[in-house]
């Protein structure tokens, strides 16, 4: 069924209707309980959790026999980061939410080794998240944070350097 169809069976329906409706899903899907937990009450504490954990699920490492090196939901974990921007209006949250994806890329990559897709998917989502950063001028408040990432002990220093002229380049700072 398309969107637009849905609207128009949806127009059709009474106010009580459309809430008995609303509230029935709420009831049966956890995903309408976050997004309306997160959108009408302000409180996303739980989604961004939930995006957390969801991160931290798809970034384990799987390994094959016939792998070297092992494998992760790189697309899962960022599809946590795409769901929570959806239902959440927090942009400190959606920045906290990017840069805990880097740390935990910068983490595999220190345990396992240079894993190409890790690395860069690290360094791509480190470039969005300051240019979110700046676009929603969010810099002052995200400095310490950024600064940690950056900081954070890493066996290849490429990664760091990488991430520093990223925003250094940037010009978040004060």
């Amino acid at each position: 069924m398309s969107l637009q169809k849905l609207r128009v069976i949806l127009r059709h329906k009474s106010e009580k209707e459309l809430i008995d409706e609303i509230a029935d899903l709420y009831k049966k899907f956890d995903a309408v309980k976050r997004y309306y937990k997160a959108s009408l009450l302000n409180d996303d504490e739980d989604v961004f959790n939930f995006s957390m954990a969801k991160i931290e699920k798809a970034m384990q490492p799987k390994f094959t026999a016939d792998a070297y090196l092992p494998t992760y939901k790189i697309a899962e974990a960022k599809k946590a980061i795409s769901e929570y921007k959806k239902v959440s209006s927090n942009d400190h949250g959606i920045a906290r939410l990017m840069l805990f994806y880097v740390e935990v890329c910068i983490n595999i990559i220190n345990e396992h080794d240079y894993i190409e897709k890790v690395w860069s998917s690290g360094i791509s989502t480190f470039e969005a998240v300051i240019k979110f950063i700046k676009q929603m001028d969010l810099g002052v408040d995200m400095r310490e944070s950024i600064e940690k990432v950056i900081r954070l002990p890493n066996e290849h220093n490429e990664m760091n350097y990488a991430l520093a002229r990223i925003y250094e380049r940037t010009i978040i700072k004060d």
